[in-house]
């Protein structure tokens, strides 16, 4: 199996966080880490986040995160699948994330 980069011209970046970290920092170093991208002549396409981590079990900000990449013009792509159940996703609809995907056995 490839991975994107050996087929395509895209890189991919994480940024790095450990928790406890309250979810202001988390937004701050996702907003410093396009910065960084984008300082570097290269441009985000889209931007991945769960919305429950697996690891610790952590609530992520990704409705702030959305809104974050809606101003800085990066799509959103919203991994779900340990949120169905979990947390409240009634409002997916007005958060608007670009895409978002999940399953129900988790």
């Amino acid at each position: 199996m490839w991975s994107l980069s050996e087929v395509f011209p895209v890189a991919g970046y994480s940024v790095e966080i450990a928790y406890p970290i309250e979810d202001e920092e988390i937004i701050k170093r996702f907003r410093n880490a396009v910065s960084a991208i984008q300082a570097q002549g290269k441009q985000d396409r889209i931007a991945m986040f769960d919305t429950v981590l697996t690891f610790p079990g952590a609530r992520f900000p990704w409705e702030a995160l959305v809104e974050v990449c809606r101003e800085l013009g990066v799509l959103s792509f919203i991994d779900g699948a340990h949120g169905v159940g979990h947390i409240d996703l009634a409002h997916l609809g007005s958060v608007g994330p670009d895409f978002m995907v999940s399953n129900c056995y988790k």
